[in-house]
């Protein structure tokens, strides 16, 4: 092997020229620095002195260096040596690039690297076809970079496929959705099925067009299912509670593929027998608890009239009803009502308390609407929920209620029962029983009730004699005030005067007795007879031979009576008085006052003594002259407005037509209450317009067909 010597340089400079063409000669471009470009100097890692027999070097030293940024077409090397020790045996010349690449749904072109390994090189890109650009925070556009040694690496921003396209081959294609499939949005999901009742008709569907008959509502998302409308409800019935209407129904078999389902409730006055049209009910017709847009298969109608066919028709809806051409579909039922229950009991009274027990008492309702049959009493703790309430029934107006706990306030409500049913409770009235140690007590707040329940049938038979008397001295001779006659009427009476005490309000009557008579003897009172709530008749017997004692006019009052001739008010009588007077004198049994409302209204007016001071007097006086029976003419008559106008009651148009009452079929069934209902109130114009609905009444039966 052949030693090489130790003291040679060991060392060579390397340097390169760019050039637009090969020129190069022995003169040009010149040997020095200026027109070359030095890279490096370059040293030796290691010394080798061993030879092979051939003469080569066992082992070499291999140097990689990196120059640029290259601009022109080519370039020159040169190798300085400056008497260096060593071998120069290969040279190789070579450069890096990275090569056009799809990735993440961008094209990027080839790349060359950088002249050092450090270095980056960015290289924009554009997105596939059927892509687009996602915006990133503080970047735009899509770039990738190749770094010195050809690699790519350092991706900003990024490409997706647009909606109704999906990814496949890696990130490489976005491919149009195929028929039946959509896809709602930009992204890396993939298509999907249509969903119900919709179809994709073209490929890249962003969404699924509604097939007939179905519809997507304004909150739904393009990617829902399309739905239709509900199909009917089913087993529609009705329940008469008290006097409302409870209409109860069950779900639709069909919701239309929707969870969201609503109710509306149509009302129609029908009329009965014949083929006239229905009519929509009035405004006086309550929904509880809405008309539209129920949640709940229930609803309860009320103020309804009596003897009258409605229709009720309940609606199913959706979201997607107002996007279809058809109407809702819907269920009906006809509905007659009958006689009413009753009023609601206007108040209550307390009659005792002690720690573990209150006894209550109440009048009758106002209109009772028949014959009371029992009350239903409901009692709760006031600090408790309403839901745990308790029931108790009883077949007088008075109930001790036991049981309960010392100090506590409970709420109580009560209604009157009939043969029709329940009335609606009262409102809520609340008592507080005595607390641990404290003396039973008797409450005086009943005296009211007691004064009005004995003076009730005082009073009564006193207006009674007064009004016969009156018409009787009115006719003969005009002189004698009207005070004057009351006077003497009461003076020749004297103490044969009874008085009437509602026994029901006093489980014991001497104890009614023992109370509201403290000033006399108990030596004296004498307990005759308890006349109870059917002791109405013996009033009217009582009139009947006040009339038949003065035989002379007896005719003569009773033809005035009979046509409707009541008296005016006396000089300063109460307007209530006097109107309470003339519910005494209606020509119907049925239509006046029982006792137990001629108590409630005396006790009325003994609570709220402002009432009396309204009197009619002088020229201002509500007087009624004889009344004629001319009838208005009905075949001329074509509808509610002209027969109101015939009998002079033309202010009450509004009043009929709130209340759906428009037909003479429908207004012929009714009743006083009705009228009442529609919000008249003046007594006269009551009985004025109750004559000739029965009237009215009697033309209709003329012109049924009658069977042979």
């Amino acid at each position: 092997m052949r030693i090489v010597a130790s003291s040679c340089k060991e060392t060579f400079t390397l340097y390169y020229h760019q050039s637009e063409a090969d020129i190069a000669s022995q003169e040009l471009p010149e040997w020095r620095e200026g027109p070359w470009t030095k890279v490096d100097t370059i040293a030796a890692d290691e010394s080798f002195s061993q030879v092979d027999s051939t003469g080569k070097v066992v082992k070499m030293n291999v140097k990689v260096r990196s120059f640029g940024p290259l601009t022109k077409h080519g370039f020159y090397l040169a190798f300085q040596d400056s008497g260096a020790c060593m071998s120069l045996v290969a040279v190789q010349v070579f450069f890096y690039k990275c090569p056009a690449v799809v990735k993440g749904f961008a094209s990027f072109p080839e790349t060359f690297a950088g002249g050092e390994r450090t270095s980056l090189v960015e290289s924009p890109g554009i997105c596939v076809p059927n892509a687009e650009e996602t915006s990133m925070t503080g970047s735009s556009g899509v770039r990738l970079h190749c770094n010195g040694e050809g690699e790519w690496m350092v991706a900003i921003g990024r490409c997706v496929c647009k909606a109704g396209y999906q990814p496949i081959d890696d990130e490489r294609v976005c491919q149009a959705c195929p028929l039946g499939f959509f896809k709602v949005s930009v992204g890396h999901d993939p298509c999907l099925p249509c969903p119900a009742h919709s179809h994709a008709p073209l490929p890249g569907s962003r969404e699924c067009v509604c097939q007939n008959r179905y519809y997507r509502s304004p909150m739904d998302n393009s990617d829902a299912p399309c739905t239709g409308i509900p199909s009917a409800p089913r087993d529609l019935s009705y329940e008469i509670v008290g006097s409302n209407v409870l209409l109860t129904w069950r779900l639709p078999k069909d919701l239309g593929g929707r969870k969201d389902i609503f109710f509306n409730v149509i009302c129609k006055v029908c009329p009965a027998g014949s083929s006239g049209p229905c009519v929509r009910c009035g405004d006086r017709v309550q929904f509880e608890p809405r008309q539209v847009g129920l949640t709940e298969s229930r609803v309860q109608v009320s103020n309804l009239l009596a003897r009258v066919h409605y229709t009720f028709e309940i609606q199913a809806v959706n979201l997607v009803t107002e996007l279809s051409p058809e109407a809702p579909h819907y269920a009906t039922i006809n509905v007659s009502t009958s006689q009413t229950v009753p009023s609601a009991v206007p108040m209550m009274h307390q009659v005792s308390r002690t720690t573990s027990s209150i006894t209550l008492s109440w009048p009758q309702p106002d209109q009772p609407n028949g014959i009371i049959l029992d009350y239903q009493l409901r009692y709760f703790d006031k600090a408790e929920d309403e839901d745990n309430s308790f029931i108790l029934t009883s077949e007088t107006n008075m109930a001790t209620i036991s049981n309960l706990s010392p100090g506590k306030i409970y709420a109580f409500q009560v209604r009157a029962r009939t043969a029709v049913g329940y009335g609606a409770y009262s409102g809520k009235m609340y008592f507080q029983t005595l607390m641990g140690g404290e003396r039973s007590d008797v409450v005086q707040d009943r005296l009211p009730l007691i004064v009005g329940s004995a003076l009730g049938g005082l009073a009564f038979l006193v207006i009674a004699a007064i009004s016969t008397l009156a018409i009787i001295f009115k006719s003969k001779r005009q002189e004698t005030p009207y005070t004057d006659r009351l006077q003497q009427y009461i003076s020749a009476r004297g103490l044969g005067v009874k008085y009437y005490i509602d026994p029901s309000t006093y489980e014991d009557p001497n104890e009614a007795i023992r109370e509201f008579a403290k000033e006399i003897d108990v030596s004296f009172i004498k307990i005759e007879e308890v006349i109870g709530s059917a002791s109405y008749r013996k009033y009217k017997g009582l009139k009947e031979r006040l009339i038949l004692y003065y035989h002379p006019l007896r005719k003569e009052v009773i033809n005035a009576i009979d046509q409707d001739y009541r008296l005016p008010p006396p000089p300063d009588c109460p307007t209530v008085l006097h109107l309470l007077m003339l519910d005494c004198w209606q020509k119907e049994r049925v239509q006046r006052p029982r006792f137990e409302q001629i108590v409630s209204a005396l006790d009325k007016m003994i609570r709220k003594p402002s009432a009396l001071k309204a009197t009619g007097t002088g020229s201002n006086r509500p007087s009624q002259p004889l009344l004629s029976n001319c009838p208005p003419d009905f075949p001329s008559l074509s509808n509610a407005h002209e027969w109101l106008d015939a009998i002079k009651m033309g202010r009450y148009k509004e009043n009929f037509d709130q209340a759906g009452l428009i037909t003479f079929d429908v207004i012929s069934r009714m009743t006083l209450e009705d009228i009442q209902r529609i919000g008249i109130t003046l007594v006269g114009h009551q009985k004025k317009i109750l004559n000739s609905i029965q009237l009215m009444r009697v033309h209709l039966n003329q012109l049924e067909p009658v069977e042979v």
